[in-house]
């Protein structure tokens, strides 16, 4: 328990590195390993063992998975969703550990934490492998899960990720009905944290269905202050590079060449360095400074 909590304070305070590193260390008090930076070829063979290990059941068919009584493995899954925190690190364990999540719910059962393991891994494999129909079959099992089990704990980090996952195969409709549950139910249960990173997804939401850029702002405006109110740094710095995206959209003018470089210095993680310059170099490109726009979309890709 000790260690779980101190991943998640660490994880909002956008120390990722010390949150997998005490999670790591949970998780080695119970004799679960898993390698940092894995390979391609690991990372293949992590999903085709899940894949095999399903056989013949039908994805949808997690969502109706038995309740395991294991005292262990609720502490092992536990550690595990603390890991949420790589996926802003260049490491594999990000999917390493979701696909641990699953192998273990379907060898054992369930625990509150596996709609999160389901979730995540459909957004993986979506991302990696373009399983973009089984992505969002994971994600829909996973909800099905919290619904049959109650599993309110990571309720919002599933609906995070089937909004992230569902893009590629629904309406952008449904994406966005999924993050503002998820915020909703983050102000209601206290947990800010996951939240936060919900509001950007809403914002890039809005942003793609070409919704009124007022609206946006205002949407803007409140997830920056949920944010602040537990100091969550890096999803404040995207969303501030949205901000500045949109307002360049709204108004005109160039916002500070230095101000985008100094809070892409500033990030903790890759992803959110990437996010603000990539809404940088759109901003750019929308004023027709071509040579500008590229510079900054070189940085994101850096």
């Amino acid at each position: 328990a000790v260690y779980r909590l101190l991943a998640t304070l660490q994880t909002v305070r956008s120390d990722y590195e010390g949150a997998i590193n005490a999670a790591l260390s949970g998780l080695a008090l119970v004799d679960v390993h898993l390698e940092r930076h894995p390979s391609p070829a690991r990372m293949r063979e992590a999903y085709e063992s899940v894949m095999a290990l399903l056989g013949e059941r039908s994805i949808d068919s997690l969502g109706e998975l038995p309740v395991t009584a294991d005292a262990r493995m609720h502490t092992v899954m536990g550690l595990l969703s603390t890991l949420i925190s790589s996926q802003f690190v260049r490491d594999g364990i990000s999917f390493l550990h979701v696909a641990t999540m699953v192998e273990l719910s379907l060898a054992h059962g369930a625990t509150p934490e596996t709609p999160y393991g389901l979730s995540w891994f459909g957004v993986f494999i979506a991302s990696l492998y373009d399983a973009y129909e089984d992505g969002l079959a994971f994600g829909l099992a996973a909800m099905a899960l919290v619904e049959r089990h109650g599993f309110q704990a990571e309720q919002i980090a599933t609906l995070v990720a089937v909004d992230q996952v569902s893009v590629w195969s629904r309406p952008l409709a449904f994406a966005l009905g999924l993050a503002q549950e998820a915020v909703a139910l983050g102000r209601e249960s206290g947990d800010i944290g996951m939240a936060c990173y919900a509001c950007n997804h809403i914002v890039s939401d809005l942003l793609a269905m070409g919704e009124p850029l007022a609206l946006v702002d205002e949407e803007v405006e409140r997830g920056v202050g949920l944010t602040r109110l537990v100091r969550y740094a890096d999803i404040e710095r995207i969303l501030a590079a949205q901000r500045l995206f949109l307002r360049g959209l709204r108004f005109g003018g160039d916002g500070p060449a230095s101000t985008v470089a100094q809070r892409a210095d500033d990030a903790t993680s890759f992803s959110t360095r990437f996010w603000v310059w990539l809404h940088d170099g759109m901003a750019w490109a929308y004023r027709g400074q071509w040579a500008r726009a590229l510079g900054s979309l070189r940085q994101a890709e850096a």
